[in-house]
């Protein structure tokens, strides 16, 4: 008993000495014994954490095009001119792998007097100027506007130079068909692009196999200073799934489908870390079940 806490505490201090890592594997661990004496089976429990990068595949604009009046047929036919000017606008650019999509409809409206701006006459004949304010005048008005979401695929063949040059496009036919570009990147609301990973499936596979790699090995090698051989597996969990902290914003999200989505308001790779605790029986240096020497031979 007394080898095993020696042994447990040189492994505490192993850790210690060792606290810098690669940044694409980080690993904590935590040890448990339990005496032959007692009759139960012996474990160690492990957490293993892997790291792999994503490159944004396209870039998304996110916009809204509409129009209000007092009466809503006139609403609708300024929504509907402002959707057709927009679309159509985006249709011209001579931009591959650019696409436009319709999205969600909304409605909102203004009390009367409210938020209205009138026109005031400056005396000497200086003219007039807009003032806001409450005029009583002024009706309600029922505003309807479609959100439009700009797609342009294949950014990572794109020269990035290239690349910033059509994204400032985009945005200024937005503006200049006078649509409205949303700020709704995934953790960066000032931001007026979205770059994405829709598909980003193989890279979290990447990342749990890393993670549970780096958990046996880790754990083989504390068995091995503990006098034992590693085991079978007794219970794996999931203890954090999501994008690694940096200086970029970054979100990690399942769309309709179930796939993973990786989201960031800058163009960069985006890392992705997944964290595993997994918990292995150790046996005796001679039992022909353990995996000790398949790892050694690897």
């Amino acid at each position: 008993m007394k080898r095993r806490r020696a042994l447990a505490s040189r492994d505490a201090g192993d850790g210690v000495r060792r606290g810098v890592i690669p940044v694409a594997l980080a690993i904590t661990v935590s040890c448990t014994f339990w005496a032959p004496a007692t009759g139960m089976a012996q474990y160690i429990n492990v957490s293993g954490t892997g790291e792999v990068l994503a490159r944004p595949t396209h870039v998304e604009i996110h916009l809204s095009a509409g129009g209000a009046a007092e009466l809503t047929a006139d609403a609708n036919q300024k929504c509907c001119d402002a959707v057709r000017r927009t679309t159509d606008a985006f249709k011209q650019l001579d931009v591959k792998d650019l696409t436009i999509e319709e999205r969600e409809l909304s409605f909102t409206g203004s009390a009367p007097g409210r938020n209205a701006v009138r026109g005031v006459v400056i005396a000497g004949g200086g003219g007039m100027v807009a003032r806001g304010g409450v005029d009583p005048a002024a009706r309600a008005q029922v505003g309807m506007s479609r959100s439009l979401r700009v797609v342009l695929g294949n950014i990572q063949q794109q020269d990035e130079a290239a690349l910033r040059v059509t994204i400032g496009t985009l945005i200024d036919t937005a503006r200049d068909t006078g649509a409205t570009v949303l700020q709704n990147a995934p953790s960066a609301p000032m931001s007026l692009v979205t770059f994405v990973v829709d598909d980003a499936d193989k890279q979290l596979e990447n990342a749990y196999e890393k993670a549970f790699d780096a958990a046996k090995s880790r754990a083989t090698r504390l068995a091995r200073l503990a006098g034992a051989t590693l085991g079978p597996v007794n219970s794996i969990s999931e203890q954090q799934t999501g994008v690694a902290y940096s200086p970029r914003s970054a979100a990690l999200n399942l769309n309709s489908d179930g796939d993973a989505r990786l989201m960031s308001d800058t163009l960069g790779d985006i890392p992705v870390r997944v964290t595993l605790h997994v918990s292995f029986a150790l046996k005796a240096r001679d039992d022909p079940d353990s995996d000790d020497e398949e790892e050694e031979s690897k």
